[in-house]
């Protein structure tokens, strides 16, 4: 064994190297299909209805419609949501903007091309179970489905919705899983066998 003062040169010359290497790895990619952060939009007072809209359209969707309407009345300083404000924010909205299933969309290029789902970055989630998109739910399904092959129907609801910040499955998260699920049997996406769903063979 040759003790460290003995060896040539300076003795952090492996160290340097290994550390230039890491340094122009490649980083690591994102998978499309896979978890990414959720962003809140930031509304500023004396916004125009129109800039208040884009700005949100543009950080948070694709995003439930009473969600979407609760940012806005918070900047137009409304105490709830009621059936004359939805009107206000319908009547906001940009021409492109595409409103469907309850979900607001920037555009139909936007929910035609959506992937992946978002997730919050921090405790509790920024969303409830009911102010989630299904296809996001949806998408985040198929991702839990392609990392675990298969899963029983509650195991994939509850490691749904931690995706989404949520611990525990109440009536309402039940409720929101069971209709994404609904829709991606009907689709063809997964497959129901017994209380196991699995990817299509």
């Amino acid at each position: 064994v040759v003790p460290l003062g003995d060896v040539e040169g300076p003795p952090t010359a492996a160290v340097d190297e290994s550390s230039s290497q890491a340094t122009t790895a490649a980083p690591k990619q994102e998978d499309p299909d896979g978890p990414r952060p959720y962003e809140c939009a930031v509304l500023e007072r004396g916004m125009s209805d129109l800039a208040a809209v884009e700005s949100a359209l543009a950080v948070e969707a694709p995003i439930e419609f009473d969600r979407f309407a609760r940012l806005l009345a918070d900047l137009w300083e409304v105490g709830r949501v009621t059936d004359r404000l939805r009107e206000r924010v319908r009547g906001a909205l940009p021409q492109a903007a595409l409103a469907e299933n309850g979900v607001l969309w920037r555009d139909a290029s936007q929910r035609d091309s959506f992937r992946g789902f978002r997730t919050p970055q921090g405790e509790p989630s920024e969303r409830s179970a009911d102010e989630l998109p299904l296809e996001e739910v949806m998408q985040a399904m198929v991702w839990m489905l392609r990392q675990h092959h298969a899963l029983a129907v509650d195991d994939l609801a509850r490691e749904t919705a931690r995706c989404f910040g949520i611990q525990r499955l109440g009536n309402v998260v039940r409720q929101v899983m069971e209709a994404a699920l609904g829709r991606l049997i009907t689709d063809g996406e997964c497959e129901l066998e017994g209380a196991t769903v699995r990817l299509p063979s």
